[in-house]
């Protein structure tokens, strides 16, 4: 049978071969499409946990400043209490420190509190 002959008799050869292509290459797309895709969410998880890494690493390192920061605090502190106490009696050199102490972190707080921003309300004109 010739392809005049298939024409003839209603098969379109050419039109099948062309509804194969088109499909085969829908499909390439389709799962070249799928494969970017999934390697890109793998992207995403390594980017993830590598930061995730960093932020817990990072966290560990502040978290050990902050103990010796404060280990450094209570030992300045109990230097000034040890150079106070030939003047002043224990319970006054503690009271001097304390409110030493207190007002240095109020300080802290009020500059802290200043610089948080406030959220404003939508306001709603009648």
């Amino acid at each position: 049978m010739t392809m005049q002959d298939a024409r003839h008799n209603g098969f379109d050869v050419d039109s099948t071969n062309e509804e194969e292509s088109v499909s085969g290459a829908f499909e390439r797309v389709v799962d070249a499409s799928q494969r970017m895709l999934s390697d890109h969410i793998e992207l995403i998880r390594l980017e993830v946990r590598d930061g995730m890494t960093h932020v817990v690493t990072a966290g560990a390192l502040v978290g050990t400043g902050v103990l010796f920061a404060f280990a450094a605090w209570c030992s300045l502190m109990a230097a000034l209490v040890a150079c106070m106490v030939p003047t002043l009696s224990l319970a006054a050199s503690l009271l001097v420190v304390a409110l030493l102490t207190a007002a240095g972190s109020a300080v802290c707080v009020a500059f802290g509190v200043r610089e948080v921003p406030v959220a404003q309300a939508d306001s709603v004109d009648d």
